[in-house]
């Protein structure tokens, strides 16, 4: 409900100097049709400064940790502040939180100048921040060799590295990898692709496996299973079936992780080392519906 009120400029100085952008303020009124606008306004009476419950975490035991979080360094895919993540991560006592935009390839993409500069701000902060910070990128295959679309100059400045598939990745190599119809061709093909990519780089986790391409879940899972990669399951993977579900678990060992990127409906829950905040073991546990 848009808050309407024509006022004298004096008597609205002292109201705006005093409104910033985050405050909260208790306003008492009549809700009224605004006709040239054709729609409810409230005409306030009386303010004054409010507050409001901030959101905690209430889960039992170790607390989790994110490790597959995009922020505005990903172009008009994601709202998220990178300080305004970290300040979030310490206020809930998390020990540890990843920071992973998309890579170069992606549309929505970083790129390596904002990266070394993340990589100075990151390394600053983990002097003296309780959460430990770790630079990630979400890096896309773009090749049926496993290839991704970061350099190797990139790997050695990041400290996590998650790796996916989009759509929306330059290359025109995407429109022949894209095409999943279905046929065991194309499963083979994409199963080459991720089993390749583990093997050929130190992947951390697999990112939301078979959202957009088909794959051999035993397969990719028993890679990284050998290699010690984590595969992610979030709300992109509605179209499982706990056959599937199962058959990953027993391929990797157990070795999956939740992930919010963005929009949670797959809980988090990731042991960490509490001496110096590294991850060390993780699993998937039951899922949410996103109520409540």
């Amino acid at each position: 409900v848009r808050i309407n009120r024509f006022m004298e400029a004096n008597e609205a100085k002292p109201i705006l100097e005093n409104i910033k952008v985050g405050s909260v303020i208790q306003v008492q009124g009549r809700l009224m049709e605004n006709r040239f606008d054709n729609e409810m306004v409230l005409k306030p009476y009386a303010m004054q400064p409010g507050s409001m419950p901030k959101r905690k975490d209430l889960a039992q035991g170790d607390r989790r940790v994110e490790l597959h979080l995009h922020t505005v360094m990903s172009n008009m895919d994601a709202l998220t502040s990178t300080s305004a993540a970290i300040k979030q991560a310490a206020a809930w006592g998390h020990k540890a939180i990843a920071i992973t935009d998309h890579g170069f390839r992606h549309l929505c993409g970083t790129n390596k100048q904002k990266l070394k500069k993340a990589r100075e701000v990151i390394d600053e902060i983990n002097t003296w921040s309780t959460t430990k910070v770790l630079l990630g990128i979400e890096a896309d295959i773009i090749a049926e060799d496993g290839t991704i679309d970061v350099d190797n100059e990139t790997l050695t400045m990041i400290d996590i590295l998650v790796v996916g598939y989009h759509k929306l990745i330059k290359t025109d190599f995407a429109s022949y990898f894209g095409k999943t119809d279905g046929s065991k061709e194309a499963k083979d093909r994409c199963t080459r692709a991720f089993v390749n990519a583990i093997n050929r780089y130190p992947v951390n986790i697999i990112s939301h496996l078979d959202s957009v391409l088909t794959t051999d879940l035993y397969e990719v899972g028993k890679a990284c299973r050998e290699r010690g990669t984590m595969v992610e399951i979030n709300n992109r993977h509605t179209k499982w079936n706990q056959d599937q579900v199962d058959e990953l678990i027993a391929s990797t060992g157990a070795s999956q992780i939740g992930s919010a990127e963005g929009n949670v409906q797959r809980e988090l829950d990731l042991k960490v080392d509490k001496e110096n905040g590294e991850a060390i073991e993780s699993f998937t546990i039951s899922t949410w519906d996103g109520e409540g």
